[in-house]
C-alpha cells in the first residue's frame, strides 16, 4: 500500500480514520494532522516533514494548509463526507482540487442533497477529464423546462454505473 495517502474528513471522525488505519494496516505510518496554528507548526516540523504512509486531516486543515499540504504528490485523496466539495466554487472545493494525487476516492451517503449539478461536482473532481464543463451535464438533466436529453442522460448513467 504504497503512500503517501491523504485521507480528509469531518472532524468528529478524524479520530475513528486514524484508529481504523491503525488497526487494520498496523505496518503503515499513521499522522493526524489538525489543530490549532501553534499545534500545526509542532508537526509540520516533526511528522508532516517525515515519511508517512497515510495523512488523515479535515476540510478545515486543507483550506488553512493549502500550501504545505499542495508541496507533495499523494498517491489517492480520499473525501469522506465528500458532498463537502458540492459547490466547486467553495474555498474547501477548490483548496482539496489543488492538491496534486494521482487518484481521487470520494465516500458519501448522500451523493446529490438539492440538486442534480451537485453531483457533476463530484464527478468532475473523480473524473475532470470527463467532467470538464457543467453545462453538458445539466443540459442532461433541464429539468426546469421538463426535458431530458436522452442519449446524453444514457451516456451519465454508464459512468454512474462504474463509479456508484
Amino acid at each position: 500500500v504504497c503512500g503517501p495517502h491523504l485521507i480528509v474528513c469531518p472532524l468528529s471522525i478524524l479520530g475513528n480514520w486514524g484508529a481504523e488505519c491503525r488497526k487494520w494496516c498496523p505496518f503503515l505510518q499513521v499522522v493526524q494532522f489538525y489543530g490549532n496554528a501553534t499545534e500545526r507548526e509542532v508537526q509540520k516540523q516533526t511528522c508532516m516533514r517525515e515519511h508517512f504512509d497515510v495523512c488523515v486531516t479535515t476540510y478545515e486543515m486543507v483550506v488553512a494548509e493549502e500550501g504545505l499540504l499542495s508541496s507533495r504528490l499523494f498517491r489517492y485523496i480520499i473525501l469522506d463526507e465528500a458532498q463537502k466539495i458540492k459547490s466547486r466554487g467553495s474555498k474547501v472545493s477548490q483548496a482539496v482540487r489543488r492538491i496534486p494525487c494521482q487518484h481521487r476516492l470520494l465516500l458519501t451517503g448522500t451523493p446529490l442533497q438539492n440538486n442534480v449539478h451537485e453531483l457533476w461536482s463530484l464527478l468532475n473532481f473523480v473524473f475532470p477529464h470527463h467532467f470538464t464543463a457543467s453545462e453538458p451535464f445539466d443540459h442532461c438533466f433541464d429539468l426546469d423546462r421538463n426535458v431530458v436529453d436522452v442519449p446524453r442522460l444514457q451516456r451519465v448513467q454508464e459512468v454512474l454505473r462504474h463509479v456508484m
